[in-house]
């Protein structure tokens, strides 16, 4: 049922598009590419990847459709000018690979982050042991486990 009415928003969403923004749908859906991308690619089940980088990438779209508001009445005119500019394709997939580099930067510092933990930690725990040994002898490391 969700998956339909996900479904039913999507279409919905394109054809409101295509009636209102004409031009403009056009660098909308080009500029969100690698938001569809990272949707079919993110395997998890909350899709946490595919949101950070449609959120990267939609901020590079908005970025450059926003000085397009007051040309609205030319607006064919200025989106062929804005199309055609490789600096805008940059900024658009620019933001999204900035969007896949803050995922990849994050995966990797947590994994430092809980490497450096859990190694604080086993060192905590040897000390314990050792200080438990020191306290009662060596018979406790001989001792059966249950």
């Amino acid at each position: 049922m969700k998956q339909k009415l996900h479904l039913l928003g999507v279409v919905l969403g394109l054809l409101l598009g295509i009636v209102f923004l004409n031009a403009g749908f056009l660098l909308i859906l080009l500029g969100l590419l690698p938001s569809v991308v990272a949707y079919f690619v993110d395997g998890s089940p909350r899709k946490d990847f595919y949101r950070a980088i449609r959120s990267c990438n939609l901020v590079g779209v908005l970025v450059c459709i926003a000085p397009l508001a007051p040309s609205y009445p030319h607006l064919g005119a200025a989106m062929q000018v804005i199309m055609s500019d490789p600096q805008v394709w940059l900024i658009i997939y620019g933001a999204a690979a900035a969007g896949w580099v803050l995922v990849g930067f994050c995966r990797l510092t947590s994994y430092v982050m809980l490497l450096i933990t859990g190694e604080a930690r086993a060192a905590q725990l040897e000390k314990a042991r050792a200080d438990l040994v020191a306290e009662w002898g060596d018979a406790i490391t001989q001792a059966k486990s249950y």
